[in-house]
């Protein structure tokens, strides 16, 4: 099993640009396997042996035997962690440097070992000589289960993260680790590794800011028409840190003069590492069918992150008598359109009005009787329905007349608000 030590330690430079070559050929196949590799073919040694190589470092399974190749010496130790995970032993390191490795079980009197050394001229490691027989008593068996460290589950797992889908979540990682390697982890180890898998195979989320400025550029280049912004704040080491960043997709940006000009704003919670908010203004066409316009990350919903938004938003759509803004009841909303958008309207979104009044007032009738009389279209039946909320709750109606009828209702509304009376385009 495995290739002549001889043959695979003295690679020619042309055997390696032409294993590039076969690693191409053969992923459709080889990149499968789960099985260890068994090499019979021992005629043209020389001409096989790149192949043999291939298929060795595409086996994903837990056999060590001598001969078998790994892509490095990262790879090589997960692989060996995992091969003594599923036998429940644990071994130690002996001897290791950046050319070879030398473990051996964790009892002094078992002959368990394996040598691995680093190719000649590249970065593969190869198990030169190796004793995989065991000797050892229960105790030490018992505590296979520590060498599943943060480190050695973020590398078994990280091929789930890479790509496209649906990735494991932290539970996940605990069920996946526990049904296939028989090791429970705690939930806070397996968080961890889930985060160290989902860097390695993904770049880590720091880094993807140094991305964004290249990122921006192409989508304009790409999309004619494209708006985009970035706001940079300077630490105290002169470094550049993100803060804010806005961006309108040039198809958007285009079809908003065929849109009505009432435009839904609201802003969202993110739950990643570096947490902060999402703003969003959206229309809706004549077919009822929301129409997504500008987007931008800010650090939180705050008078600052609202100008700004609002700022970047008029480049796009300009301030108007005939422009009207609905959203939450949000007080930077409220001063960023001020300051912003003076000439344009602001219709406040009902449901968030409905459970402000059931907070404040804890009537439960009153919700569908505020929804009738602000979705009324004349005012004659906006003042039948709103009598019937003095007479239940004075209080309320006395609040409601307070935030103003131009503010809520549809009959009232200083501007068009069509059918638009929430934010739930958002």
């Amino acid at each position: 099993m495995g290739v002549s030590v001889g043959v695979m330690g003295t690679l020619p430079g042309q055997v390696i640009e032409d294993e590039n070559m076969h690693l191409m050929e053969l992923s459709g196949f080889a990149f499968r396997r789960d099985a260890a590799p068994v090499i019979d073919d021992t005629e043209g040694e020389a001409a096989n042996t790149t192949e043999n190589i291939i298929l060795d470092v595409a086996y994903e399974g837990d056999e060590l035997f001598v001969g078998r190749v790994f892509k490095n010496k990262q790879d090589c130790k997960v692989k060996i962690v995992v091969h003594t995970i599923n036998r429940r032993f644990s071994y130690k390191h002996e001897r290791s440097n950046s050319d070879f490795i030398v473990v051996r079980c964790v009892f002094d009197a078992c002959p368990w070992m394996v040598y691995v050394s680093r190719m000649e001229d590249t970065d593969y490691f190869q198990i030169r000589t190796a004793t995989l027989v065991h000797s050892y008593p229960v105790d030490v068996r018992s505590q296979f289960h520590r060498q599943a460290t943060t480190s050695v589950i973020s590398e078994i797992m990280r091929a789930r993260y890479a790509g496209p889908g649906r990735s494991p979540s932290t539970v996940g990682v605990i069920r996946a680790m526990l049904q296939e390697h028989n090791v429970n982890v705690s939930y806070w180890k397996a968080w961890r590794a889930r985060e160290l898998a989902m860097e390695s195979a993904n770049g880590s989320a720091s880094g993807s800011y140094a991305l964004l400025p290249a990122y921006l550029h192409l989508l304009k280049t790409s999309n004619p028409g494209t708006v985009t912004s970035i706001e940079t704040t300077t630490d105290s080491a002169g470094r550049k840190r993100f803060k804010f960043c806005f961006l309108a997709i040039g198809g958007s940006v285009s079809g908003i003069q065929f849109m009505r000009r009432v435009l839904v704003i609201d802003g969202a919670h993110l739950r990643e590492r570096y947490a902060g908010c999402i703003l969003t203004a959206s229309a809706q066409d004549g077919n009822f069918q929301i129409y997504p316009l500008a987007f931008a990350i800010v650090d939180s919903e705050n008078d600052k992150a609202w100008e700004w938004f609002f700022e970047n938003l008029q480049s796009i759509v300009p301030d108007d008598e005939s422009l009207t803004f609905v959203s939450d009841r949000h007080s930077s909303i409220y001063a960023g359109l001020y300051k912003v958008y003076p000439k344009a309207n602001h219709g406040a979104c009902i449901v968030h009005l409905q459970r402000n009044v059931a907070a404040k007032f804890k009537v439960k009738a009153l919700a569908p009787m505020i929804s009738r009389a602000a979705r009324a279209y004349k005012k004659s039946t906006f003042h039948d329905n709103f009598s019937e909320i003095e007479l239940l709750s004075p209080a309320c109606a006395e609040y409601l007349r307070s935030i103003g009828f131009n503010h809520w209702t549809r009959s009232h509304c200083d501007g068009e608000r069509y059918n638009v009376m929430t934010s739930n385009v958002a």
